[in-house]
């Protein structure tokens, strides 16, 4: 018989801060990305989770959002607000849909960032989504080079700056060999 220790699996939360969402179509940009797999977020309220964020990003929460992996962000964000919202976080994430990996994203700006999403994403009468009608917007245009869903799965942007900046490995003495 299995341990009890192998049959539990804790979720995996890539938590993007310091970023700040953008709307048409929503974006979270400018932003660091932290993963954490070995928390039990079950065995915490939303104020605890807020704390141990707080202590990981030094910087406030104040407003959180998650969205699962496999849904656009216009699509899937929810704002964890209360204990009622962050057992669903958790739920969602123990999901045989999502694999035990979440996004939980911090605004620092006090964006209206839900209702961005419910701009862009219009539920029809039968329950599927649909693009909003862009007649309305004729002038503008929609840039290749614009990201319209957050990060792929397994993306960690690397934190070294430095990794083959010429200029500072002349400045700091670092030899090219």
């Amino acid at each position: 018989m299995a341990s009890d220790s192998k049959l539990h699996k804790y979720l995996t939360v890539y938590v993007h801060y310091n970023g700040l969402f953008a709307p048409k179509p929503l974006v979270y940009l400018n932003f660091v990305v932290v993963s954490i797999a070995d928390v039990d977020f079950g065995g915490m309220d939303l104020k605890d989770f807020k704390l141990f964020i707080e202590k990981l990003i030094e910087g406030s929460c104040d407003n959180v959002y998650y969205c699962t992996r496999n849904e656009p962000l216009a699509e899937g964000i929810r704002r964890i607000g209360n204990d009622a919202d962050y057992y669903e976080f958790i739920e969602t994430g123990y999901s045989d849909e999502v694999g035990l990996t979440m996004n939980v994203y911090i605004d620092h700006e006090n964006e209206p960032v839900l209702d961005w999403a419910d701009m862009e994403v219009v539920e029809d009468d039968e329950g599927h989504y649909s693009e909003p009608d862009m007649d309305d917007d004729k002038e503008s245009q929609l840039s290749d080079d614009i990201p319209y869903e957050h990060e792929a799965d397994g993306y960690i942007p690397s934190l070294d700056k430095t990794a083959g900046d010429e200029f500072l490995h002349r400045v700091l003495g670092i030899s090219k060999d």
